[in-house]
């Protein structure tokens, strides 16, 4: 079960930000705790105080609390307006610079340029880390395809 959830969750994160290639990993990893979960109970009842079930029952909490994060993560996005907002701000901050420029009828290329590709490099940040599976700074998932192949062996 353990294997099939590290390629479960695995197929998770590569299945993008959309709601329909999500369903299918999302409901197989709720079927896969609930069996992971019986499991553990099972192990409880045979011995309630062993050192072993306590552990598993332990760290199939924090399974389950990760997964709920990660789900949690993937909702968690920035509001569209708060990204209009920034964006407003970004071009009218630049036709500022734009106009100060006009007004003083002298050109500093060098400083407007500075300027303008700070401002595109923070949207663009700001655009990507919003989009975690996607674009130029991604999570990496090294561990989890790391502990899938252990799994396999």
């Amino acid at each position: 079960m353990l294997r099939t959830y590290v390629y479960v969750q695995l197929a998770f994160y590569n299945a993008g930000i959309d709601p329909d290639p999500l369903e299918a990993p999302n409901a197989t990893t709720g079927r896969l705790q609930a069996q992971l979960w019986q499991v553990a109970i099972a192990a409880s009842a045979i011995d309630s105080r062993s050192i072993s079930a306590g552990l598993f029952v332990q760290s199939l909490n924090e399974i389950i609390d990760l997964h709920a994060q990660r789900v949690k993560a993937l909702e968690n996005r920035i509001p569209e307006v708060v990204l209009y907002l920034v964006t407003l701000v970004a071009v009218v901050s630049l036709e500022f610079v734009g106009y100060g420029r006009g007004v003083a009828r002298r050109r500093h290329f060098l400083s407007a340029t500075v300027f303008s590709v700070i401002v595109v490099l923070v949207l663009t940040l700001i655009l990507d880390l919003d989009r975690s599976r996607q674009g130029l700074i991604t999570v990496s998932q090294s561990s989890m395809e790391r502990r899938q192949q252990e799994l396999r062996k």
